[in-house]
């Protein structure tokens, strides 16, 4: 008789493959269902960049935003995440090239939450915590907000899936897969260190744990992150665009200039902040029971709980730190569960032990049919039905007359700094005031900031913080301030009665104006 029988590996290399298998089917079932981003700013910007890689080859000089300190001081902050997206901007839509790339944004998106959810499910298997898949589910449709961020097209959920990684080098010791590691994350994101500081939390519980440091991780971290920033193209643009982010952030908790709304977090008993205090509240019974009991927690416990510790507070002033703190918030509580609570899983496997085979598939088709229904019923109301909101072809008739009528470099004022990278994707021929960040602009010339923050905000014509009225005519400064041949703008208040401006194209929410009306 012919034994089939096989090896755990392979049955855990089955379970892993099954699961990526899901989530990529899951994800793409939702980025395929509409030609729509779920977002209309930064994913048209990452895919049109490595098209332009593509035709143009690695040159990362970055003309398109005449203002910005990228134009005098070029870096590709997310250089390989633009590198891996060269060959999903051909995705084979039959629909020409602008739809080949919106389709290989949506294809990347999916890949790269699908391998995420697949880490996070295998890293859980490595720390023997039963019911992994379960728990992977639950990050799924616990938190809404991070779930809506896992189909943003931009590359925080590469950042999510090396952090991931890194978290599991860490806790099982594999320095040189650390060091290779931080290097490829340098290149990939502008926020690579914090892999250097989960790295320097764990070291200081592994000198709490075993009392003894351990700095040796810490410098291969270290040292491949060191790695990754030189082999930038240009490295000292980077420390300089780097020094620029934290000065800027600064500047807007400090109330200089306004934050952008993804740092903003309204606090409200929200279903998010209601479970995340329940957690930290878990967490904190279980040091404080250990410490009674006198019963030691496992430097797991402790890393883990540290990392929550130190993001829960930031998430509290800052919204869009969910998408880190969620994964190891399901990860703090199944270490928790799964340590102090064996007698769960004696009464789970008393239950499916008479009948493993056919209660077993039940239990994981009614686990599964649950999370879907879930997920399904999350998808409507918790803003993933935004692939609705935003069309993909908004500025697309303005942006071609803009390519039509007008020279190459031509600087286009757009109001908004948020339409950039809708405007770059159909139309790189042209540079743009603004984009990317607002920081660029303010950095390199805070009054023109001021100009274009007064002049896009409320239509009044200054270059200071507070303003009384109007300090010159707002053609002058567009046109001779500017240098601005054309306007963009999605609402009116810019034109404001003045005459000078000429409507030459208008379509959806874009109009594109002419300066040289009169």
């Amino acid at each position: 008789m012919i034994n089939f029988s096989v090896s755990e590996k392979f049955k855990s290399i089955c379970k892993v493959f099954l699961v990526f298998i899901f989530f990529l089917g899951l994800f793409s079932y939702f980025q395929f269902s509409s030609f729509n981003l779920i977002s209309p700013d930064d994913g048209y910007y990452h895919i049109k960049h490595a098209f332009l890689y593509k035709a143009d080859g690695l040159n990362i000089d970055f003309p398109y935003l005449e203002y910005a300190t990228l134009k005098d001081r070029p870096v590709d902050l997310w250089l390989l995440y633009h590198l891996i997206l060269i060959p999903f901007t051909s995705f084979p839509s039959g629909q020409g090239e602008f739809i080949d790339m919106i389709f290989g944004i949506k294809a990347a998106t999916a890949l790269f939450a699908a391998l995420f959810f697949t880490a996070f499910y295998f890293v859980l298997s490595k720390l023997d915590i039963r019911y992994a898949i379960a728990w992977t589910f639950g990050l799924l449709v616990v938190f809404g907000t991070f779930s809506f961020r896992m189909f943003l097209p931009r590359p925080h959920i590469l950042s999510l899936l090396l952090l991931m990684m890194g978290f599991y080098f860490l806790i099982k010791n594999k320095k040189k897969h650390l060091f290779v590691l931080a290097a490829i994350y340098s290149l990939a994101y502008e926020l690579s260190f914090l892999l250097l500081g989960i790295a320097a939390i764990y070291v200081l519980c592994h000198r709490y744990y075993y009392k003894k440091w351990d700095l040796g991780i810490l410098a291969y971290a270290f040292g491949g992150w060191l790695l990754g920033v030189l082999l930038h193209l240009h490295p000292v643009n980077y420390f300089y665009t780097m020094y620029g982010f934290f000065t800027v952030l600064v500047y807007r908790f400090l109330g200089d200039i306004p934050l952008g709304m993804e740092m903003y977090n309204k606090l409200s008993f929200s279903r998010e902040i209601i479970l995340l205090s329940g957690i930290f509240i878990v967490a904190l019974c279980n040091i404080i029971v250990s410490v009674i009991k006198k019963r030691r927690l496992t430097l797991i416990e402790i890393y883990i709980s540290g990392l929550f510790f130190l993001i829960f507070p930031v998430y509290l002033f800052i919204g869009r730190t969910i998408e880190y703190l969620a994964p190891f918030a399901i990860l703090l509580v199944a270490v928790v569960v799964n340590d102090r609570f064996p007698s769960l899983h004696e009464w789970l496997g008393g239950k499916i032990k008479g009948s493993l085979t056919g209660t077993y598939v039940i239990y994981l088709v009614l686990l599964a049919g649950g999370v879907m229904g879930y997920f399904f019923y999350n998808y409507q109301v918790s803003g993933v039905s935004q692939f609705k909101k935003y069309p993909y072809d908004k500025y697309r008739l303005a942006s071609q007359w803009l390519s039509d009528n007008s020279n190459d470099g031509d600087v286009v004022f757009n109001a908004d700094w948020s339409d950039f990278p809708q405007l770059f994707f159909w139309n790189s021929k042209n540079h743009y005031t603004i984009g990317m960040d607002p920081m660029s602009l303010y950095l390199k010339d805070k009054e023109k900031y001021w100009l274009w923050r007064n002049i896009s905000g409320s239509g009044m014509v200054c270059s200071k913080k507070v303003c009384e009225g109007d300090e010159r005519s707002m053609y002058e400064v567009i046109k001779n301030d500017f240098n601005s041949k054309y306007v963009f703008i999605n609402n009116y208040k810019i034109k404001k009665n003045n005459s000078y401006f000429e409507m030459s194209s208008g379509a959806n929410d874009g109009f594109a104006w002419n300066t040289q009306g009169k």
